[in-house]
């Protein structure tokens, strides 16, 4: 009796502990959505007014396919900080996802005024101008002329890296990918998802699962609906080891 009485003390704090974002984010990372969300939502009853649980919320939620939920938490996020570029893009990614397109070219054309770097919002907003039938009107904020002589953009780089990784040269397509992800950024430039989705198949094809999840979560963090993340995410998910 003693020994159970003791076990019961041992166990009750363990039991009674407070959810925290930390490990609603953690949740995240490994793409336990329902996890995430029951966090989330536990965090957000203790603080409503909270614009980043309420992101969280709307990016967990739209992971599950739930995106009219996703919309009303990510609105009241944007509502709460109206200057969160990641919660604009969000939203409008979400709204997308609803059908609401015209809505949706609002929210990613807000995104990349707070951010004019922010290469996900600007998929976003071309996706959806390509759904309307309009021209995309988003012209890159670094665009130069023919003449000028500068680095090779991002888009020629992962190019490059997905050759690479098809070659089988692993080191070049992860020495490419360091310079797209590890290189000089903009402070307010969000990583790109389509690079790290890449450098989590390199690390998924070196064998190490752990860092392919964190960096997919990332990348689906900043753009839900990002093919390639989504594609890897897929693949681990139905690999025999998955569950190891």
């Amino acid at each position: 009796m003693r020994t159970a009485g003791l076990w019961l003390l041992c166990a009750v704090p363990a039991l009674a502990s407070p959810p925290t974002l930390d490990a609603a984010r953690e949740a995240m990372r490994s793409a336990r959505w329902s996890v995430a969300r029951e966090l989330l939502l536990a965090l957000r009853e203790a603080a409503p007014d909270d614009a980043l649980i309420r992101n969280e919320l709307g990016v967990a939620l739209f992971q599950e396919g739930a995106y009219r939920a996703a919309v009303t938490e990510l609105e009241r996020s944007t509502s709460l900080a109206p200057g969160r570029a990641n919660s604009w893009a969000n939203l409008g990614e979400a709204r997308r996802r609803l059908g609401a397109l015209d809505s949706a070219v609002a929210a990613f054309r807000e995104a990349i005024r707070l951010s004019p770097g922010d290469q996900t919002a600007r998929r976003g907003l071309e996706r959806c101008l390509a759904e309307l039938g309009r021209p995309s009107k988003a012209p890159s904020p670094n665009a130069a002329s023919a003449g000028d002589a500068q680095p090779a953009p991002p888009g020629a780089l992962l190019d490059r890296a997905r050759a690479a990784i098809l070659a089988g040269e692993l080191d070049r397509a992860s020495g490419l990918l360091a310079r797209l992800l590890e290189g000089p950024q903009d402070s307010t430039q969000s990583p790109d998802p389509d690079a790290l989705a890449l450098r989590a198949l390199l690390s998924a094809l070196r064998g190490d699962l752990a860092a392919a999840r964190v960096d997919l979560a990332a990348a689906l963090g900043l753009d839900p609906a990002c093919p390639l993340a989504n594609e890897v995410l897929l693949a681990l998910d139905s690999a025999p080891s998955a569950g190891r």
